[in-house]
């Protein structure tokens, strides 16, 4: 069939429209005909929601509306009509996709509970996320929103020629591709995550920095080209999104705020092809030039900074499982949530293994008689947590076995000695899950509109009851019962980091008892039951620490260059634990801990002063999610989302 001039630049269209959609991570598609949608209107947007997530799109509606003249003031560019936020809460899965094309942003409401992330108030960072997205990328555009991009082609035909055809064979393909914007991932992403500092709606926390610091500490930093692409490992792509963050941060810090935007207005000139030449534009620097002045910058604030941990490090020893390979040097860059047999002797833990991705994970029994290790279960990337008889555990995982083909998170068990796994919850959204002493209750935090609560079943799953009563976008994490079965500890977030709390598991009445601006999380109670094991922040790095629950002292346990998290304790006190490195998470073990002062040794991050003044009339990050307008069904009229 003969192409038009049309045909072509339709064609290279669609392709170029296809590419782009498909570098979001989504979920799998089904219908959901069992939802009735609705929509609120607001000055600038439409959120379109179904029943059950009416907390998140009230939500949603107020954050985009206070986000929208700070991001569009600082690139100088307003949508040109309204953005279309689609809600959904159908399957536990976090994410955010920004359509730039289209004018839509699609949020789906469950936290993020990610191992490469800090905890921040998920509605907040994700809508401003993905509202930059829009805003910086539509300003990038060469051509505009409606025209993403162009080839020119030339053919050329054999001289030979039938009676019955109007040209003779083609022999030559010759095609040009014009893009219609050029952004690497690290700009892009480094850029929404940045926004702007005055709303500090997803901070440059100690997550973030514990990864690009151990980069910088090992000389592992991805170079100039690898941070510009994805399709790496799960922590390779989280690599590029921290480094964009990084250096992102410091070109606003270093350059001024509006470094950015000028560099966004240059990317959309016609002659520049490269981000380089952006840059150059912008800062009188190419891009490799950028980046040696940011690592040299970095590497030299890290290592002195570190240098009086470094000399002081409090580690652990290594496991050794599989005929003497290491499991800290061994694959894997997701080593999480060790969990002790009763007896001592056999540790489980969830671990990718071999594999590229966390959501290919899987639960690892190993064996310290033995010396071997097992993987019994695919699937599993939560806590897990023994029987008290040992013979069975106890973990959370999806599966899409349900009427409506959603992507639900339940507690299932499995028999080490009979090799089966069951199920033992239904549609409970369950997060994470933890037996009880006695082996008869587990407790679990289950997800509903984007608030996380803590709920108790029965060990066959029936006769649910719920403990907490959070409503506002609260997230609980990881619960685990006291030796006597009385009090449940858990983490606790609805601001910037965690809190450690607990709850009785009779009357359900919630006590904080590691509360304020460190991030506090992972907690356990010692094996007598006078203590917790947390991790926290405190110095700026992750480390494990002990408080004793009778009279408040609190000593620290570990001192580390990464960071040391999900702790797991025996009978005799040994701890182990999940060690950060720049390989990722893995597996460390204390015999016999002891407080230690590391005073001396301390590591505290110091956010740089801005050249740019901070604009004092821009909303802060905070504001009252219980304080919402709300939409009765008069104000939402049926939608199509």
């Amino acid at each position: 069939m003969r192409m038009t001039v049309r045909n072509l630049i339709m064609r290279s269209v669609l392709m170029f429209c296809l590419c782009v959609i498909t570098t979001y991570s989504q979920e799998e598609h089904y219908n959901h005909g069992e939802l009735n949608w609705k929509s609120i209107e607001t000055a600038h947007f439409f959120v379109h929601f179904h029943q059950g997530a009416e907390r998140t799109a009230n939500v949603i509606a107020k954050v985009a509306e206070d986000i929208y003249g700070p991001v569009t003031t600082l690139y100088q560019h307003e949508p040109d009509h309204k953005v279309n936020f689609v809600i959904k809460d159908y399957d536990d899965y976090s994410n955010g996709a920004a359509y730039f094309f289209d004018n839509k942003i699609e949020i789906w409401a469950p936290s993020l509970d990610f191992i490469f992330r800090g905890s921040h108030n998920w509605l907040r960072n994700v809508i401003t996320h993905e509202f930059t997205h829009i805003i910086q990328i539509q300003t990038s555009m060469k051509f505009g929103r409606r025209f993403p991009g162009f080839y020119f082609q030339w053919l050329n035909y054999e001289e030979e020629r039938r009676q019955d055809v109007l040209y003779g064979y083609p022999n030559t393909v010759v095609s040009y591709p014009i893009s219609g914007f050029i952004i690497p991932s690290w700009f892009a992403e480094g850029v929404a995550q940045y926004n702007r500092p005055e709303l500090s709606y997803d901070k440059w926390d100690s997550h973030r920095d514990m990864i690009l610091r151990s980069y910088v500490l090992d000389s592992a930093m991805l170079s100039w080209s690898e941070m510009s692409v994805f399709g790496k490992t799960s922590l390779g792509n989280e690599s590029s999104y921290n480094a964009g963050f990084a250096l992102t941060k410091f070109i606003s810090e270093r350059y001024g705020q509006d470094a950015i935007p000028k560099i966004a207005k240059n990317i959309s000139r016609v002659n520049n092809v490269t981000i380089d030449q952006a840059i150059e534009l912008a800062l009188g620097m190419n891009g490799q030039s950028l980046y040696q002045e940011w690592k040299d910058t970095i590497t030299a604030q890290y290592f002195s900074r570190t240098k009086g941990i470094a000399s002081n490090l409090v580690e652990g020893k290594n496991f050794i499982l599989d005929d003497d390979s290491v499991i800290i040097a061994g694959p894997g860059f997701a080593n999480l949530y060790s969990a002790f047999s009763p007896e001592g002797k056999r540790l489980a833990y969830a671990s990718n293994g071999e594999m590229d991705y966390l959501g290919t994970s899987g639960l690892v029994v190993g064996n310290f008689t033995t010396k071997k290790s097992e993987t019994v279960v695919i699937g599993v990337r939560s806590q897990i947590s023994w029987s008290p008889n040992g013979n069975k555990l106890y973990y959370t995982k999806h599966s899409h076995e349900n009427p409506n083909g959603s992507e639900i998170s339940d507690i299932y068990s499995y028999d080490l000695k009979e090799e089966e796994e069951t199920r033992i919850t239904y549609g409970r959204r369950a997060i994470s899950a933890c037996v009880s002493p006695d082996g008869v209750s587990l407790v679990f935090t289950y997800e509903g509109d984007g608030t996380v609560n803590v709920g108790r079943v029965d060990s066959a799953g029936n006769n649910f009851r719920q403990l907490t009563d959070f409503r506002n976008g609260e997230q609980s994490y990881n619960p685990h019962w006291s030796p006597e079965g009385s009090m449940i500890v858990f983490g606790y977030s609805v601001k910037d980091g965690q809190d450690v709390a607990w709850v009785r598991s009779d009357s359900g009445k919630v006590t904080f008892i590691e509360a304020g601006d460190d991030d506090a999380r992972d907690p356990i109670f010692t094996p007598d039951g006078k203590g917790i094991i947390f991790a926290s922040d405190r110095t700026g790095i992750f480390n494990l620490y002990q408080k004793d629950l009778k009279s408040g002292s609190v000593v620290q346990l570990t001192n580390v260059l990464g960071g040391a998290f999900m702790p797991s304790a025996d009978q005799n006190g040994a701890i182990a634990y999940s060690l950060y490195t720049s390989k990722g998470y893995k597996l460390k073990m204390l015999d016999h801990p002891s407080p230690s002062d590391f005073s001396t040794s301390s590591y505290v991050y110091r956010r740089p002063v801005a050249k740019t003044e901070i604009d004092s009339a821009l909303p802060r990050n905070r504001f009252d999610f219980t304080a919402l307008r709300n939409y009765n069904d008069n104000d939402l009229p049926q939608a199509e989302a």
